[in-house]
């Protein structure tokens, strides 16, 4: 699952595969872009209610970088033990 914040905007996602429809449920398709990206991975993020950090961690990991506000910060829970933030 993805969450993808553009601005002041946030949206929950995830990977469409090729047995999904969602524009039968409704649902709007986007594709989060590519290039580079600084990335923090974080371990057991669930069990240590490190949710509540990630606007510090994406400010931590930005610090010094050039951000390329044309591309949208991206949350990719890869599972309950592994987060990765990626900062454009």
């Amino acid at each position: 699952f993805y969450g993808v914040m553009f601005g002041d905007k946030y949206w929950a996602a995830m990977e469409v595969t090729s047995h999904d429809n969602p524009e039968d449920l409704g649902l709007k398709v986007a594709e989060i872009p590519g290039g580079t990206y600084v990335c923090k991975k974080i371990k057991n993020w669930d069990q240590n209610s490190l949710a509540v950090d990630i606007p510090r961690i994406f400010k931590e990991i930005t610090n010094g970088c050039n951000i390329d506000r044309t591309r949208p910060f991206v949350e990719f829970y890869r599972s309950h033990q592994e987060l990765i933030l990626q900062a454009p």
